[in-house]
């Protein structure tokens, strides 16, 4: 069994690195900026407690080390990161640990066994899916859990015990484990650290099996950790083309204003404007809206300085009564929001449209109905009184239509929409780097351009910031001007002529597609656009082709 599961797992942790090398091969781009360890080579030795029925302490606290639950052991590993935060290690073991085949007062004794083992266990590394642009460039910190197996054997030949189950014998065995491996870099190809342990055998693991479903060991390890890093060929230069490309710097936003929009779909009792926050859907729907909420109310650096909250009813029944229900049911939202959230009333604004007739011809413009355009006739003739143009659309739609209508379109019609505004304060150069990974909407332009360049121009990092501004600003032109020459400078020409051709006629991005068209031998048109930019005050176009 355990020379099996030696060579299952040996054989399917090969297919997978096979598998992960053939995936990076077909990528397009690696995603940048994150720090991927290709593969790498563990050596760690340390101390382990080991945890069992009868070791005093020892099962149950944590606490209790001492030299009766006190052995050692170490492992070497070999590791892959299919990406840069997920993947995965296998190792092979061997501890020294001890046990008691019977209770204290029955004897003393300790006695000692030992094990071989082999772990499979699947990484997260928590500094690359944090934030790896942060000072802590050179800590590498993995968790880790794993399944695997273990060979048990060194018991003493006798028993020891009377009144306990006890087995001398060698046995394979399974077990589970978790913990987390960190290490520091003090080289480009080595990093020194320690591991912390916690592994689960089953029962039979010390010998004993009595009352517990597992054994237990804790290890502390400390070891080094070898990351071969990848020697890039140099590439050979077949043409003369310079890819000189220009950037500009975006103007300073000033005030950062944000907008939130939303709509909420709450369900009233008929004829009624109360908010009941168990009522059918509403707690989905209120959920909904204070998640949105949320999200800036509770950030110290945003500013919530608006609230518009509009609602709308369905064009049924009478227009006056639609009119009280809209505009109550709006009040009744923002009356909601301020008990939840204490809002300023000043800041929350309510108005209403008594009937969304303007949604109900987008609805049936997109619907399959026999008298369709007769019905888009009626709805969009604003200069009939609402209720006669009800009564109308009810006998030009006929029965069946008017009542799919009633049923199923005009409770998406009673809704009402609100807008969060709200501003955002200029954040530090190391609060942005934060910022460009988990929400670059509230950077401006000008600071996630400040970030891209603190790092090393064609670095990861700055390509993945200047494609974070053209992402985040996508009808930019001088952000994705910055992203072309990015991906330009970065060998990345496909993307680079997606962003150029989003930058418009910036006389800088004219060049950038000369530059783009020169790269890709199309000496002619280069030479057209790189003229036409020269022309416009780019002096770097001179300079391209020489």
């Amino acid at each position: 069994m355990i020379k099996k599961f030696f060579l299952t797992t040996i054989l399917s942790f090969s297919a997978a690195i096979a598998f992960a090398d053939t995936a990076e091969n077909d990528s397009v781009e690696y995603t940048p900026a994150l720090q991927k360890d290709r593969w790498y080579l563990q050596v760690f030795a340390g101390a382990n407690h080991s945890m069992n029925e009868n070791l005093d302490r020892g099962y149950h606290h944590f606490c209790g080390i001492n030299k009766e639950s006190l052995g050692a052991g170490g492992f070497v590993a070999y590791g892959r990161e299919f990406t840069p935060i997920w993947g995965a290690r296998l190792s092979f073991g061997y501890d020294s640990n001890k046990a008691r085949a019977q209770f204290y007062n029955e004897d003393p004794r300790t006695y000692a066994f030992h094990n071989m083992e082999v772990f499979l266990d699947g990484t997260v590394d928590i500094c690359d899916l944090i934030a790896p642009d942060l000072w802590w460039e050179k800590l590498d910190a993995k968790v880790f859990v794993g399944f695997g197996f273990t060979q048990t054997f060194g018991f003493p030949k006798d028993s020891l015990s009377y009144c306990t189950t006890f087995t001398n014998y060698a046995r394979p065995l399974w077990g589970m484990r978790g913990g987390i491996n960190v290490g520091w870099r003090v080289s480009d190809d080595l990093r020194l650290g320690g591991e912390m342990s916690l592994t689960a055998f089953d029962d039979h693991f010390s010998g004993v099996a009595d009352n517990y479903q597992f054994d237990g060991r804790i290890n502390c390890s400390i070891g080094m950790t070898w990351v071969p890093q990848k020697k890039e060929k140099k590439k050979e230069v077949k043409d003369t083309i310079n890819p000189l490309v220009v950037y500009l710097k975006p103007e300073n936003e000033g005030v950062k204003h944000r907008q939130i929009a939303g709509s909420a779909y709450l369900a009233f009792p008929v004829n009624e404007v109360t908010i009941y926050a168990d009522y059918m859907q509403n707690p989905v729907e209120l959920h909904r809206i204070c998640e949105s909420i949320d999200v800036v109310k509770y950030d110290s650096t945003i500013t919530i300085t608006n609230i518009d909250i509009h609602g709308f009813a369905s064009p049924e029944g009478p227009y006056d009564n639609n009119v009280r229900l809209s505009q109550g049911r709006a009040e009744a939202l923002k009356k909601y929001l301020m008990k939840v959230y204490d809002f300023k009333e000043s800041i929350v604004h309510v108005s209403s449209t008594p009937e969304d007739w303007d949604g109900l011809a987008a609805e049936v413009s997109n619907g399959n109905f026999r008298y369709k355009e007769d019905m888009l006739k009626v709805i969009n003739n604003s200069s009939m009184e609402p209720d006669e143009r009800e009564k109308l659309l009810e006998q030009v739609s006929g029965d069946e239509a008017y009542n799919f209508l009633r049923e199923d379109i005009y409770i998406g019609l009673r809704h009402s929409d609100y807008k969060i505004d709200y501003t955002v304060r200029d954040y530090t150069l190391q609060e942005a780097r934060i910022m460009t990974r988990i929400h670059p909407e509230l950077l401006s332009l000008e600071e996630l351009y400040n970030v891209a360049t603190s790092y090393t121009k064609g670095s990861n990092a700055y390509l993945r910031v200047m494609k974070t501004a053209a992402k985040t600003y996508p009808d930019n032109q001088i952000a994705n001007l910055n992203a072309a020459n990015a991906c330009i400078e970065a060998g990345q020409i496909s993307e680079a002529i997606y962003y150029a051709d989003k930058a418009g006629d910036l006389p800088e991005a004219i060049h950038a597609r000369g530059v783009i068209a020169a790269i890709g031998k199309d000496y002619e048109g280069a030479k057209v656009l790189l003229d036409k930019s020269y022309s416009l005050g780019v002096e770097e176009s001179a300079k391209v082709l020489k």
